[in-house]
């Protein structure tokens, strides 16, 4: 089935731009919750070492967290959208601290830490907030994951409020342990509300490219319709036809040499067609010709019969004595002779 180029550009167009939605569509199922969660670490580190900066230097057996050195924290827990702890193993904070910026006891607050099991380095612990023993995780850490040999991540689930969150625990050289969380949306949910807006997007742009596929196919077969006709016409020996040369590009060059084709074809078939007139009126005269030589040999056939006739009759009559008289036999010497000489007149 006849299928024009015009609709296999435009065709082509179309599958590219549905070829395109759809492998972002199965990129972003694939690929994004891992690069989400990639980002979220990358985050936690950073804003880990900016603490960790800040705290440098500091001895908590002598001295306090300033308020300086708090604000500059919140600021980081903001620019996060998280929560830092800054404390020890045992679950004493320094950071959030009282009013009066004396440490919080384990009672008071809970401790936010968690210890590695050292026996078993697939299993995390955190430290009972009463007495200072590694009890085995609750259920709401849903996995971990070694960063360095003094700092790992822990993900959890809040069994209450469904939030899931990713931490990042690590020690400090000053013996203070830092713990800065972030909570994870449900990224299953942002990339269900991602492909809808792809579908949509796609629709339209499918749409849109559908309008710009339809021009531009248009423009693009135009001269290739054009040559397609031309050369029809060329083939029907029909070169009155030309096609409009516009631009540099390879259309255009195969144009302009169709149209050359045209011209140079044109005046080589009129010129064979000149040429054959020329040899049907040498064939017509030499056929005269032939006709003339033969009613020539014709007419000189039968002049030569008659004379040989009588040539031949007159000798064999003389041969066989038919005539006796001199006048006679003189009479066919002179007609024998009459005759050759009519030959030889022809």
């Amino acid at each position: 089935m006849f299928r024009s180029i015009r609709y296999k550009l435009f065709l082509y167009m179309i599958i590219n731009v549905v070829l395109f939605a759809v492998l972002l569509y199965g990129a972003n199922i694939l690929f994004a919750q891992k690069y989400y969660t990639y980002y979220k670490k990358t985050v936690l580190i950073e804003s880990s070492q900016k603490i960790s900066d800040l705290l440098k230097g500091l001895d908590p057996s002598k001295e306090a967290i300033t308020d300086d050195i708090q604000f500059q924290i919140n600021r980081v827990e903001r620019s996060i959208g998280g929560t830092a702890f800054v404390g020890t193993l045992a679950g004493q904070l320094y950071y959030p601290a009282s009013r009066n910026n004396e440490p919080l006891r384990p009672d008071a607050r809970g401790n936010p830490f968690y210890i590695l099991n050292q026996d078993n380095a697939q299993t995390i612990q955190i430290v009972s907030p009463r007495d200072q023993r590694p009890v085995p995780a609750k259920k709401d850490v849903t996995s971990w994951e070694r960063y360095t040999d003094k700092s790992f991540f822990v993900t959890l689930e809040d069994p209450a409020l469904k939030i899931e969150s990713i931490r990042f625990q690590t020690e400090l050289d000053n013996g203070l342990v830092l713990l800065v969380w972030v909570p994870i949306a449900q990224i299953s949910e942002s990339v269900a509300v991602f492909n809808r807006l792809t579908s949509i997007i796609t629709l339209v742009i499918i749409i849109i490219t559908g309008i710009w596929a339809f021009f531009i196919s248009r423009s693009f077969t135009r001269p290739i319709t054009q040559m397609n006709f031309i050369t029809k016409k060329m083939a029907e020996m029909d070169f009155s036809q030309t096609l409009n040369v516009a631009g540099k590009d390879e259309i255009s060059q195969l144009s302009g040499n169709i149209n050359d084709l045209s011209d140079k074809l044109d005046r080589a078939i009129g010129e064979l067609n000149s040429k054959n007139q020329q040899l049907e009126l040498d064939i017509g005269h030499e056929r005269k010709l032939d006709k003339l030589r033969k009613v020539f040999i014709s007419s000189v056939s039968h002049e030569l019969k008659t004379p040989i006739f009588l040539i031949q009759g007159y000798a064999e009559g003389l041969k066989t004595n038919v005539v006796i008289d001199e006048e006679k036999r003189n009479f066919y010497c002179d007609v024998i002779i009459e005759e050759a000489d009519k030959m030889d007149i022809l």
